[in-house]
């Protein structure tokens, strides 16, 4: 559905990410994982459009992203940046029809599939209840959760997200990753995620790609990405790697201490 191939982008003629090559195939949930800095946001950017390369190309369903109008892209692919700001007071349900213009001609009264799509959006994202409050009246969480709602009302064939979880409680976190993995295995929308928590990345999504100093460090399935080895390689610190016991997904804790010493221990026992 998305080839990366080769490009090299930044700031400022300033290279952040350097070759990066992969594929999305369609119906896949992949998880973008790496340290501050490594060049997720930049990668993002760069796979929405936004950002111009400076070599290589990237094709959605086999036309160069480049060339692709804003509209037409919209009308296949719903971005959910980090952060977003809404300046004016707008209803939640007035924030989530403006997903549809993508879909509208010019002049063109929004009709009954677009209505539709707005509260099958809102029910999908949890926010039916919340359709007629001040969206800059609600908690981080319900916040987030009308964000997603905007991005599902594009009708989208590919859902791009840059850290939908970033300062959120355990709560919300889990039910916006639900909500995604729903979506991806009930109606096929493929999913792009960037997540700075290796756990919830092991836990939903079904391939990674670990990014590091603005190259990919590894990529696939998450039992060959998350690796004790791996892991202490890109990240600078000691870490133990076990099974979560009810998934079975890698699951990664932090261990304290000088990480010669402590797996040395481990080694004599």
């Amino acid at each position: 559905m998305v080839d990366v191939k080769n490009i090299y982008c930044g700031y400022d003629k300033k290279e952040v990410i350097k070759g990066v090559f992969f594929s999305v195939e369609k119906g896949n949930f992949t998880g973008i994982i790496g340290p501050n800095g490594a060049g997720k946001t930049t990668l993002f950017r760069a796979m929405t459009g936004a950002l111009p390369l400076y070599k290589g190309t990237i094709t959605y369903r086999n036309n160069d992203i480049s060339k692709i109008s804003a509209r037409e892209l919209a009308k296949d692919m719903a971005v959910i940046p980090q952060i977003v700001s809404v300046p004016f007071s707008f209803t939640v349900s007035e924030f989530v029809f403006m997903a549809r213009f993508a879909h509208l001609g010019r002049f063109q009264a929004p009709g009954k599939v677009d209505y539709d799509a707005v509260d099958q959006a809102l029910r999908s994202a949890g926010v039916a209840h919340l359709k007629n409050r001040d969206i800059n009246e609600l908690s981080g969480g319900e916040r987030q959760m009308a964000i997603l709602a905007q991005g599902f009302a594009q009708s989208p064939k590919i859902l791009l997200l840059d850290e939908p979880t970033a300062h959120l409680d355990i709560k919300h976190q889990v039910a916006i990753m639900n909500i995604l993995e729903k979506l991806n295995k009930e109606r096929g929308l493929t999913v792009v995620v960037i997540l700075h928590d290796l756990n919830l990345a092991a836990e939903y999504c079904n391939n990674l790609i670990l990014l590091n100093e603005g190259k990919i460090h590894k990529k696939g399935g998450v039992n060959e990405v998350l690796t004790q080895d791996v892991i202490e390689e890109v990240y600078k610190t000691f870490v133990a790697v076990d099974r979560n016991p009810v998934s079975g997904k890698p699951y990664c804790r932090i261990v304290k201490g000088n990480p010669r010493v402590i797996r040395g221990a481990a080694q004599q026992r």
